[in-house]
């Protein structure tokens, strides 16, 4: 579990874009750019899982919301892309079922909407289409996440919460 922890940080490090580089040259610059294009791409199949975990009860919210808070610092257009997705997927789970997650994600459109004032005075170098994403986002919890369905298959056998076990 510590080692894929580690591993995790240091992709998101990589997406992130404060990974250390330890050459210069422009060959370099290539294998970076498609090192990130991994990253990324773990990242973000790694947070769809943490937050299909969350969905269905088998992980916690706080490993979510400790999630959004790490991509959140050091935004760019991946991590964003990252964020939305999260927000997406689990949106209507935070708001309904959580006792901690509406407080948080009430935070976490704080930060979205710092994050896209800065965006248009040029401080963050987003895409346009990622800045329409976060406005879509706010529509999204405007409508309380009327669109977004929660994934919970009636046919599982669920334990009950008294019941649960965990670590």
């Amino acid at each position: 579990l510590k080692r894929l922890i580690k591993q995790f940080h240091t992709t998101v490090d990589d997406v992130c874009g404060t990974g250390k580089s330890s050459s210069s040259s422009s060959s370099s610059s290539k294998s970076k750019s498609k090192s990130n294009n991994n990253s990324y791409i773990i990242c973000s199949s790694t947070c769809i899982l943490i937050s299909s975990l969350v969905n269905q009860h088998m992980a916690s919210d706080i490993l979510l919301l400790e999630i959004l808070l790490i991509l959140l610092e050091s935004p760019n257009n991946w991590t964003m892309t990252i964020i939305i997705e999260l927000i997406e997927i689990n949106g209507k789970y935070l708001l309904n079922h959580s006792d901690n997650g509406n407080i948080s994600l009430m935070s976490i459109y704080d930060r979205l909407r710092e994050i896209l004032a800065e965006a248009n005075s040029n401080e963050y170098n987003l895409t346009y289409l990622i800045q329409k994403k976060i406005e879509n986002l706010f529509l999204l919890k405007k409508n309380n996440f009327v669109s977004c369905k929660i994934l919970i298959s009636t046919e599982l056998d669920l334990i009950e919460d008294n019941e649960h076990i965990t670590f």
